[in-house]
């Protein structure tokens, strides 16, 4: 029985807590039947844990697998906790940008990235879902070893009913950084949100920051005078990673185009996640095409820029997958 693993009464099952937030803790545990590894979040008695709880119950109509979401494996309540568990995922984006020092990662694998998260947007548009608190942190890595550009969206607990949001005035959601214009100004809400939050998570993976200050809310260059940029097209001074050969700054253009139409301040003309999937920068990416063993691994590109020579160490993608392999 789940149960079993906050049970007093059998030896500890805890391992350490992979998170905590404003409702609730999540930690590492250990299925004592099954000896299966899970993520337990435990939220409190109040309508939190209840609402987080009914918008899962709502994903069920969706594969999770197929759409990129976190799969809900059971849910129980104990001495007066919602306790949730979920599949066991690895890490979130922001702790890999952490990794790796917030450099700016890949094109290729802010396309794939970005290729997911618009696939799980597109699913919960199609059962009138809001996230509302689309960020790095709920990001999820499946798993780097096997599939180390694979992820999910996590934390259904600012989730809410397309409904519900239409229903009244602008509501604070989201945090800071992440927070869509029309939300700033208590206007009425709706899908567009999430599109913009997730806008602002392209571009911190572009960046390596935040694209967005949080407290003085303007674009940042990826410097360390901070100082403001006066368009996305300067991504391309700051940012040498993105700007190898012809090819490469055809489809980082292409990841810019893609960007501004995720960032129109106005909601109704902002991209639709369906229109999103066929952009260009998206489409270009040939799935069929991918083996997922031949992904570089943190580790082994930690190693092989190492062993660079500095004088002539550019970062080339492709020869560090084949040598990977």
């Amino acid at each position: 029985c789940c149960k079993d693993l906050i049970n007093k009464t059998e030896e500890p099952s805890f391992l350490p807590v992979l998170g905590e937030g404003c409702f609730g803790k999540v930690a590492q545990c250990t299925k004592v039947d099954t000896k299966e590894k899970m993520a337990l979040k435990i939220l409190g008695s109040d309508e939190s844990g209840t609402i987080e709880l009914l918008m899962l119950q709502e994903l069920r109509r969706l594969d999770p697998d197929k759409v990129n979401l976190v799969k809900l494996t059971e849910h129980f309540h104990y001495s007066g906790y919602v306790c949730l568990a979920f599949e066991m995922l690895d890490v979130t984006l922001y702790d890999y940008m952490r990794e790796m020092k917030f450099r700016p990662m890949h094109l290729f694998e802010i396309q794939m990235i970005t290729q997911q998260l618009l696939v799980a947007l597109n699913a919960l548009k199609s059962i009138g879902m809001v996230h509302a608190d689309i960020k790095p942190d709920n990001i999820m890595f499946i798993n780097r070893q096997r599939h180390s550009v694979m992820v999910k969206l996590i934390d259904f607990g600012m989730a809410r009913p397309l409904w519900l949001l239409q229903g009244g005035p602008g509501r604070m959601i989201q945090p800071l950084p992440f927070r869509a214009p029309e939300v700033i100004l208590g206007l009425e809400l709706d899908e567009a949100v999430d599109m913009w939050s997730l806008g602002c998570v392209l571009a911190f993976m572009c960046l390596g920051q935040k694209y967005i200050d949080a407290t003085k809310g303007t674009p940042h260059k990826c410097t360390e005078s901070n100082e403001p940029t006066p368009s996305l097209e300067d991504m391309l001074e700051f940012s040498p990673d993105l700007m190898g050969n012809i090819q490469e700054r055809k489809d980082t253009m292409a990841l810019l185009c893609l960007l501004k139409h995720m960032l129109k301040v106005d909601p109704e003309k902002r991209i639709k996640a369906s229109d999103a999937l066929e952009n260009h920068f998206i489409t270009k990416l040939q799935w069929k095409d991918i083996n997922p063993t031949l992904y570089v691994s943190p580790d082994c590109l930690t190693k092989l820029l190492g062993q660079l020579n500095e004088s002539t160490g550019k970062f080339k993608p492709w020869s560090l997958q084949k040598k990977c392999a």
